[in-house]
């Protein structure tokens, strides 16, 4: 048997660079605590940091709550390549938008909608609001303060759905070719990309899933449960781009200035067309207008009046580019809307019945 010539004369004795075990004995009893549920080590680690002073490594804290059966080990996905698409090089020249349905408030709150505006360039989160769904008049309302902070973006980068793109044999906008937000896009100067894949909007995709992790968790620990107290987490979207914002190529600002002539309050609002009666009556929402009588009141009968609807459901009407005054006649009965896929999506599904089940448990048979 050969000796080793170096004496082993820390066998015995604890590792000088070790974790104290008061230290770990503190950080087992935070890991099981109802308020870190569903914690992942990246998260808890700065947490603990900067709320209980414990500095701990990643990867430690990985390892103890695999073991502790609080981490499950993410194995590597095999799918598609998708190879990313270079950033534009300036802030404001491309933002991304989407709107992730989600149960945000967990069992505190209802469910609802987080619409965000991702820089591009910077993949900065510029806005985001908790909505009750995803609709054309909330994007509008967004982006109409969008507008009034940042000024006017070059692009929007969004998906396919039916509010940035009409599908064909629909018909949502004044032509009947263009959705509502096409036609405000179009009327403002800012070009809208549609993308063909998640993929394609990767850092808006990125980002939601992110914000799925830590803002519900955040929130959690905060027991906000309303859209109006999430809405006002304006310190939390500064923490986010503070560790996750990148920097641009350049850093002259792509946003661009309004011109005179856009009037937001004209612009980013739903516009529909309508046939004016002989008794100058507009049918629009259920509701039946009556409009002042002038002077050039006999050669509107017959013709098109333009109906505009903003965020807040105010109306107005429009005839040859100059407003008219109205007074509601009569409301009827007003028809509930269809849910689009994604609010279906999430609605809690009905359990099944004994024969659905059989006759599942049979098809799975074949």
């Amino acid at each position: 048997m050969i000796m080793s010539p170096y004496p082993q004369r820390g066998r015995g004795k604890s590792n000088a660079r070790g974790i104290a075990k008061e230290i770990k004995a503190r950080v087992m009893g935070l890991m099981v605590q109802e308020e870190f549920r569903g914690f992942g080590p990246t998260l808890l680690q700065e947490t603990l940091e900067e709320e209980y002073g414990i500095k701990v490594s990643r990867e430690w804290l990985r390892q103890q709550m695999v073991i502790g059966g609080k981490w499950q080990p993410k194995k590597e996905k095999k799918g598609t390549i998708h190879p990313r698409r270079k950033r534009r090089s300036r802030r404001g020249v491309l933002i991304q938008l989407d709107g992730s349905y989600e149960d945000w408030f967990e069992d505190r709150g209802p469910r609802c909608c987080l619409l965000v505006m991702i820089d591009d360039a910077i993949s900065e989160i510029m806005f985001m609001r908790f909505v009750k769904h995803e609709t054309t008049r909330d994007y509008l309302e967004m982006l109409k303060d969008y507008i009034s902070c940042y000024k006017r973006p070059q692009a929007l980068y969004s998906d396919r759905h039916s509010i940035f793109k009409v599908s064909k044999g629909e018909s949502q906008a004044l032509d009947g070719h263009h959705s509502q937000f096409e036609r405000a896009m179009k009327e403002l100067g800012i070009e809208l990309i549609h993308a063909r894949s998640p993929q394609a909007k990767g850092r808006v995709e990125r980002a939601n899933g992110t914000l799925q992790d830590r803002l519900i968790k955040k929130m959690r620990r905060r027991g906000i449960a309303t859209l109006e107290e999430g809405n006002n987490l304006e310190g939390y979207r500064k923490e986010h781009n503070l560790k996750f914002a990148k920097q641009a190529e350049s850093a002259e600002d792509g946003h661009a200035e309004l011109i005179p002539s856009m009037c937001l309050d004209r612009i980013l609002v739903v516009k529909e067309k309508r046939k004016i009666s002989k008794n100058l009556e507009v049918h629009y929402q259920n509701i039946i207008y009556q409009l002042e009588l002038k002077n050039s009141s006999r050669r509107m009968q017959g013709k098109e009046v333009t109906v505009l609807e903003n965020s807040k459901g105010k109306i107005s009407f429009e005839f040859q580019g100059k407003e008219i005054g109205y007074s509601i006649y009569h409301e009827m009965a007003v028809k509930k809307a269809a849910l689009d896929h994604k609010e279906l999506e999430v609605l809690p599904k009905k359990p099944l019945t004994a024969i659905q089940r059989h006759r599942k448990g049979m098809a799975c048979n074949f």
